[in-house]
Formats: C-alpha cells, sequence, structure tokens
C-alpha cells in the first residue's frame, strides 16, 4: 500500500481525482485510507464504517482507471452521508435509538445517484436526533460537518432544515450549498419538515459542490416535492461576476467583526461586479419559519408524541418541543402559511434586477447592528437570521463560503439566489475561493 500523505485528507474531491488519475495512490489505497482515518478518529462522528463496500467499489474503479475509463471529478472519491440518508441494508437511525434496527430496503436517491459517478460511499455519519425536530434553535455542532472539517471525508450529504446543517458547516468554515426547494430528490431521506426539507452539501470548495449537485440534481417521481428540474455545472456558460449586480444592506457589513465578510465583499466588486444597496423586506420571517418547522416536524412524529415514545429521545427538550407544535392550532399554522406567501412574493421582488444577494450567516453581533432587533435583523435570536429564515421560506438556493479568519462570529459569507439559479451562487464563490485562500484555512481546534 503506498503511503498517504496527510495534506491529502483536506485536498478537494477534484484535487483527489486527478491524483488518482495521474495514478500518485489507486482508489483501494485512498478509500482504505479514509476508512482508517474515520474509524481511528471519527467517533462520535461515524454513525457506521461502510469499509467493505468502499473497498469493493474502488477496486472496480481502480479497473476503470486503468482501462482510461473516467467518469467525472468525483470518480474514485470517498464521500459520507448523515444517517439521516438510507443506505440498503443497514442500519438508519436518525440519530435515534428510537430507530436503532430501522433498515431501508433501499438506497435514499443521492447515493445511488453518486454511485453512478464512481463516487465511493465510505461512511456514515451520526446524525443529530431525529434532525434536531422540536429543538426549534439549531446549534453550531453537526458531526457531519465535523467530519468534513477534520479531514475524516472529503465531502458529506445531509437533511437540513432550519439551519440545521447551515450553521455548523458556516462555523466550521466549509463550503456549503442548499439547493432550491425541489432540485435534489429527498427520497430515502429522513422527514422533518415536509415544506422546508432539503439535502445539503458540505465540502472544500464551491467547485466540489458543483459537482456533488450537478451528479444528484434532477427530478424523481418518488418525492412528492420534486420540481422535476435539473442542474449542469457550467461555469463556462455562467454570467462572469464582472456582470453581476449583487444586492447587500450596508449595515450587515458595518463593525469590527464584519471585517471578513466585507473582505469576500471587496473581492466581488474588485472584480467588477456591481454592488446594489438593499433593505430586507420588513416581514416575520423567523416567527413564519418557527411555527411552520415546528408544526411540520410534530406532525411528522405524530406517532412517537400520542405514544409517549419520544420521552426516549436523549434531549427531553427536544421531546417537549415536539409535544408544543402539537398545541398549534391549524389557524396558527394557516396565517404563517400565508404570511409565507408574502415572503416568498417579497424575496423574488427583491433579487429580480439582480444576480444575488450577499449577507451574513447569521449569529450575528446584535449590539453592533442598528435596529435593535426587528423582524428582519440579523441576530433576533440564536440560529439563522432573519433573511436566512426568508431565503427558507422562498426555497430560494443558498451557498455559504468562509471568509478570512478574524475574531468576530462573521467569518462566513451566504450568498443567495434566485431559483434554480445555482450556477450564479456557484460562480461567485468559485471566482473567490480561486484568488483567496480562506476556504483552505481551518477552524479553531
Amino acid at each position: 500500500m503506498a503511503s498517504i500523505p496527510p495534506e491529502v485528507f483536506f485536498a478537494t474531491a477534484v484535487e483527489l481525482n486527478q491524483r488518482l488519475i495521474r495514478k500518485d495512490f489507486t482508489a483501494v489505497e485512498l478509500a482504505r485510507a479514509f476508512s482508517e482515518r474515520m474509524e481511528s478518529k471519527g467517533p462520535p462522528t461515524l454513525a457506521l464504517s461502510l469499509k467493505d463496500a468502499a473497498h469493493r467499489q474502488a477496486r472496480d474503479v481502480d479497473r476503470e482507471l486503468k482501462r482510461g475509463r473516467t467518469r467525472g471529478a468525483l470518480q474514485g472519491v470517498p464521500f459520507s452521508v448523515e444517517d439521516s440518508l438510507s443506505v440498503a441494508g443497514q442500519p438508519t437511525t436518525w440519530g435515534s435509538s428510537i430507530f436503532a434496527k430501522q433498515v431501508f430496503k433501499e438506497n435514499a436517491a443521492v447515493v445511488d445517484k453518486l454511485g453512478k459517478t464512481g463516487a465511493i460511499l465510505a461512511a456514515k455519519t451520526t446524525a443529530l436526533e431525529l434532525g434536531g425536530a422540536g429543538s426549534l434553535t439549531p446549534g453550531t455542532a453537526s458531526p457531519a460537518a465535523e467530519a468534513v472539517a477534520s479531514g475524516l471525508t472529503p465531502y458529506a450529504l445531509g437533511v437540513e432544515a432550519g439551519g440545521a446543517l447551515l450553521l455548523p458547516a458556516s462555523a466550521s468554515r466549509l463550503t456549503f450549498i442548499k439547493p432550491t426547494y425541489g432540485l435534489v430528490s429527498r427520497f430515502g431521506a429522513m422527514p422533518v419538515s415536509w415544506t422546508l426539507d432539503r439535502i445539503a452539501i458540505m465540502a472544500r470548495s464551491a467547485e466540489d459542490c458543483g459537482h456533488v449537485l450537478h451528479a444528484v440534481a434532477g427530478g424523481d417521481d418518488r418525492d412528492a416535492g420534486s420540481s422535476g428540474q435539473s442542474f449542469h455545472f457550467a461555469l463556462q456558460y455562467e454570467k462572469p461576476v464582472s456582470d453581476m449586480k449583487i444586492g447587500f444592506a450596508p449595515a450587515e457589513f458595518e463593525g469590527p467583526s464584519a471585517a471578513p465578510l466585507r473582505a469576500v465583499l471587496d473581492v466581488l466588486k474588485q472584480a467588477g461586479a456591481t454592488l446594489v444597496e438593499i433593505r430586507w423586506p420588513d416581514l416575520p420571517f423567523d416567527s413564519a419559519a418557527r411555527t411552520i418547522l415546528a408544526a411540520e416536524s410534530s406532525a411528522t412524529f405524530a406517532d412517537l408524541i400520542a405514544a409517549g415514545t419520544v420521552d426516549r429521545l436523549s434531549d427531553h427538550g427536544q421531546a417537549e418541543g415536539l409535544r408544543a407544535g402539537m398545541e398549534l392550532s391549524a389557524v396558527q399554522y394557516l396565517t404563517a402559511a400565508r404570511v409565507r406567501r408574502q415572503i416568498q412574493s417579497a424575496m423574488n421582488e427583491l433579487i429580480a434586477p439582480l444576480d444575488l444577494l450577499v449577507a451574513a450567516t447569521g449569529r450575528a453581533q446584535r449590539d453592533e447592528l442598528p435596529g435593535g432587533g426587528g423582524p428582519s435583523t440579523p441576530g433576533r435570536r440564536d440560529g439563522l437570521s432573519g433573511h436566512m429564515a426568508a431565503a427558507d421560506l422562498a426555497g430560494l438556493p443558498v451557498l455559504v463560503l468562509p471568509g478570512p479568519s478574524g475574531e468576530g462570529s462573521s467569518e462566513s459569507m451566504c450568498l443567495i439566489a434566485k431559483a434554480n439559479c445555482e450556477n450564479s451562487l456557484l460562480q461567485a464563490a468559485h471566482h473567490t475561493q480561486s484568488r483567496t485562500d480562506w476556504h483552505r484555512q481551518k477552524p479553531p481546534a
């Protein structure tokens, strides 16, 4: 077995694929190295090692490469999925002892699609218990994000709703993309909130995110929320950054903690992008999102609540949150849905003349922002900022990319695009990352 140098564990998927083609090492050697690293350093990040199956897939890839057959930038590169996504014949616990014996007969749609590219599923990472349902204030910890940040896996996929993955990915200085609602099939994914759930991608670069999204996007009749749309990662045909109009709210870029955000904005401005000052709509983004998420997640797990099984959750506060969601009335849910339609219209109107909106990811310094915490002011609660909740409710695609390391809390920039305009997000992020090394800077230990 060839020695795998330590820097390989922090390389991008594209770089790893290029090294496989150059025969710096074999796919079997690479899969074994990542599997051993996950098993030795992973717990409690690791939910399930799939090293035997990964080695079989890797041998197939080596035979293909030996014959000169290449299948794209993900071929031969290991990856992981959250335990919120099914792998046929293997336990899919949704992060809870309640479902410790749950086994599905079919793979999640994204697992099958990545398999067709020659990507190698090496492990399942631990999921947040029931995807955090009932815990309406997401934290900054996610085993899937930690696995990528720690060099245990080049990229990972999981179920995102309400910031459960977005905030941890941001805190871990990863590049993260949450596609347009309905673009990626949720078949085989843990249900949390049927109108908010999306499959998200965490990786080391925008380029990696683009290749993974290209592989997993597309219609699926097995997912009632599928839009039937497809996605092709092709930045060469996308509008260059120099021609983009990018909207930003000046208040979010003021104060010492916002210096990393200003640095990202400066890169886009130096490329020739036109920066346009905007004002976020004054609507109750946060309360509408919380009501919908609470009602839908409680309805999803209604049987567990009725049977009292939720008392077996490790977080008793989460159980209480799920019970509280059952107390919401139909009037409250429908009122939130009506406000959601207003938010969708307002967000679409705001972004219509623009290519992108840029914003802080969340957990902003409330005291440093004017306005004192109104309905659309970042930092209103300890979770997603208001405009992130707005993008969630509108189903718009979101990409998070890290800025330069700094002492402030706002080190990651969030880009929002029109529906099904993921290439605009990826173009701006790839431009930034091709001119800086910020996405290669590791988070504090």
